[in-house]
């Protein structure tokens, strides 16, 4: 299953493109959708607001700014998606000049690997402690001259086995490849400097515990342009017609929380300030 709806273009199925926090609606076709979605892909500024300032529910045109409107991400059929991240980003920006280098990539998965909301996370049997991490992600878009294009921003939990990944750090590639549960919702504009959240665990539908999640690009050891510079610069990531979906980290998970995940339990991740809910079950 993937999070990241594609439609052919003759799609007829109405679409929301909201305004937040405001929560103003406007509704549109999946073909209005896909013409959004390549006006932010090929970097068209002047059609991206010329679409956005037609978008007319009874007479009432939407306004030019495109920065804090969000709306179902909707791919071309033949998209390929990439979905990876960076581990160890939280921090002092000091810190990394200790470190003298950046954070570390690894892949998580493509499209098939991406699960909705309420999908249950499966195969997690194998780990030897399941976390979840609750992150921001900036999706990428390569264009046809092999320069990676920003196109916004959403959600995601990066399902992680905690204890393979920092007893045995040579194996955190094998320690990322679970499902990974995403926001179904691209947000247009740079990501947030800062941001609130919070993580809640459930077993048999009763809240264990809960803490507070941090996070937000001020938060990171470095900068977003310093991480992705380095990872765009070699030619199997800037493939054109891909789409990137980088996970930045996240400064604390359940294991860190002291709270462990069993199988059967819930996890919900909640950005309020973005009305963003991520529930996911981990399957029995």
């Amino acid at each position: 299953m993937f999070v990241v709806k594609k439609y052919s273009k003759s799609g007829r199925d109405n679409t929301i493109l909201e305004k937040w926090p405001d929560g103003v609606q406007y509704s549109f076709s999946v073909a209005e959708a896909l013409k959004l979605t390549e006006a932010i892909l090929t970097g068209n500024e002047k059609k991206l607001e010329m679409f956005l300032n037609g978008v007319s529910p009874e007479g009432k045109s939407a306004p030019c700014a495109h920065d804090g409107w969000r709306f179902p991400l909707t791919m071309p059929l033949d998209s390929r998606i990439l979905v990876g991240g960076f581990g160890k980003t939280h921090g002092p920006r000091q810190e990394m000049t200790k470190r003298g280098s950046l954070p570390a990539w690894f892949f998580k998965g493509t499209d098939a690997s991406l699960l909705l909301n309420g999908e249950e996370i499966e195969r997690t049997s194998a780990a030897r402690q399941i976390c979840e991490e609750g992150e921001i992600v900036l999706l990428y878009y390569i264009n046809n001259k092999h320069k990676p294009i920003y196109i916004g921003y959403t959600f995601g939990n990066d399902v992680t086995d905690i204890a393979t990944a920092r007893e045995t750090p040579a194996k955190l590639g094998r320690a990322k490849l679970y499902s990974t549960p995403l926001c179904h919702c691209l947000f247009v504009g740079p990501p947030p400097n800062l941001l609130r959240g919070e993580v809640s665990l459930y077993r048999k539908d009763k809240r264990l515990g809960y803490f507070p999640l941090h996070t937000g690009i001020d938060e990171l050891v470095c900068s977003i342009d310093d991480l992705t510079s380095d990872l765009f610069s070699t030619a199997p990531m800037l493939i054109p017609g891909v789409l990137h979906l980088v996970f930045i980290g996240c400064p604390m998970n359940t294991y860190d929380a002291h709270l462990e995940v069993h199988e059967g339990d819930q996890i919900s991740i909640e950005f309020e300030t973005h009305k963003v809910l991520i529930t996911n079950r981990f399957k029995k």
